[in-house]
């Protein structure tokens, strides 16, 4: 870009999908693959699917073709944030 841009003095430039994955990389410091297989190449979103067992409460991501989901949640158990990986 320029350090005067006015209307006229520039070419807009396209970014890809490839483009926009390689600066959320290189933002976050982390590879995130595993997100955008998912909620961008899928036409179905993932699903956490909860079920109690008792006092047990089991949650797993439903994910198109099984992709790999490693997304955290974050679950209040008596006023306690626990992280499930």
């Amino acid at each position: 870009g320029r350090p005067d841009p006015k209307p006229g003095n520039f070419a807009p430039q396209y970014a890809t999908t490839r483009d926009y994955i390689g600066i959320v990389d290189k933002v976050t410091g982390r590879k995130l693959d595993w997100f955008f297989n998912v909620y961008l190449y899928q036409a179905a979103l993932p699903k956490l699917d909860v079920q109690r067992r008792g006092d047990t409460l089991d949650l797993r991501w439903q994910v198109p073709h099984d992709l790999p989901f490693p997304m955290p949640v974050e679950v209040r158990v008596d006023d306690v944030v626990h992280t499930v990986p």
